[in-house]
């Protein structure tokens, strides 16, 4: 299913929640998964997903707005090897599975980033970005929950 981004499962309201009033997502205290490094980088999400519709807004260069979703897709496989080490660390079961769903998640990233390169359209570029951070939101509201409780527990919390 390599390639395949479901942003469906999104609950209305979390979608809601997560979209302020201009707009642009926002963290919340209930995105945290009570890891410093790991709620960190996801916040830097957030601020990339700030950023890139305001470079477009700007009439920032394209290639200013295509550096930053090359960003966001470098900083979020950084992460997920970085996630991946902190859920082998605690022994959680569902690691193997939350590394297929990462790799599913670089798959369609790599895909998407190629098709920056064949786009003219600074909107479609929106576009392709609002897609990636879509992905990410959908992955930390539902795959990185799961392990959020196993990390509270192995921490004494």
């Amino acid at each position: 299913m390599h390639g395949h981004i479901n942003i469906s499962t999104l609950s209305e309201l979390e979608c809601h929640r997560a979209v302020d009033r201009l707009g642009l997502l926002k963290w919340l205290g209930s995105f945290s998964v009570g890891d410093d490094a790991v709620d960190s980088q996801h916040r830097r999400f957030f601020d990339l997903a700030a950023t890139i519709p305001m470079l477009i807004d700007s009439d920032a260069p394209d290639a200013e707005v295509r550096a930053a979703i090359r960003m966001l897709h470098t900083d979020a496989i950084s992460h997920f090897t970085q996630e991946e080490a902190l859920l082998a660390e605690i022994a959680f079961t569902g690691t193997d599975r939350h590394r297929i769903a990462h790799q599913d998640l670089a798959y369609a990233f790599s895909e998407l980033v190629r098709e920056i390169d064949r786009q003219e359209d600074i909107h479609a570029l929106g576009a392709i970005a609002h897609q990636m951070v879509m992905a990410l939101l959908e992955h930390m509201l539902s795959e990185d929950m799961l392990y959020k409780s196993h990390l509270m527990r192995s921490r004494g919390l």
